[in-house]
């Protein structure tokens, strides 16, 4: 019988595949699942044309590659890491780094519970919801809950 983090990610990973169905299909074939190694491990020859994915020693929870239709060696990469807790700056810090390196079109940090309470109440500063989750110049990550087989993005606002 599956864990219940195991649950979660068959079910993130569902509720990705749709996402990026819905947002991405007229540009990019989308593939989506459960990594079992690190990115840079994984027998992908996809991920073996994004520059520097030899350094992607980390494992997302769940992970979409977006593939361009017209341009085959535009490659993106979508994350998705969860918890069956309340989220803690310990795992918006970790999601943070792999989407530093990585670069992903979008990263998520999903959990049933939401956040704990002090990270809720740092988020509501829309100066430090900022600096807590931008990880590029125009991204951020999306901190989510996860209920009824739909994610509601809680940050940003």
């Amino acid at each position: 019988m599956p864990s219940t983090k195991e649950l979660l990610s068959l079910n993130l990973c569902s509720w990705l595949n749709k996402y990026l169905l819905s947002k991405y299909s007229g540009k990019y074939a989308v593939e989506v699942f459960i990594p079992q190694t690190y990115i840079s491990k994984l027998p992908n020859k996809e991920i073996k044309l994004i520059p520097n994915s030899s350094s992607f020693e980390f494992k997302p929870d769940v992970l979409g590659i977006l593939t361009s239709k017209e341009q085959p060696d535009d490659i993106k990469l979508v994350f998705i890491n969860r918890s069956v807790n309340a989220l803690s700056l310990k795992e918006i810090g970790e999601v943070l780094c792999y989407a530093k390196i990585a670069q992903p079109v979008e990263a998520f940090l999903i959990s049933p519970k939401a956040l704990a309470n002090e990270v809720n109440l740092i988020l509501l500063d829309s100066m430090k919801q900022q600096k807590v989750l931008q990880f590029d110049k125009s991204k951020m990550l999306f901190i989510g809950k996860y209920a009824n087989e739909d994610v509601e993005i809680i940050f940003p606002r």
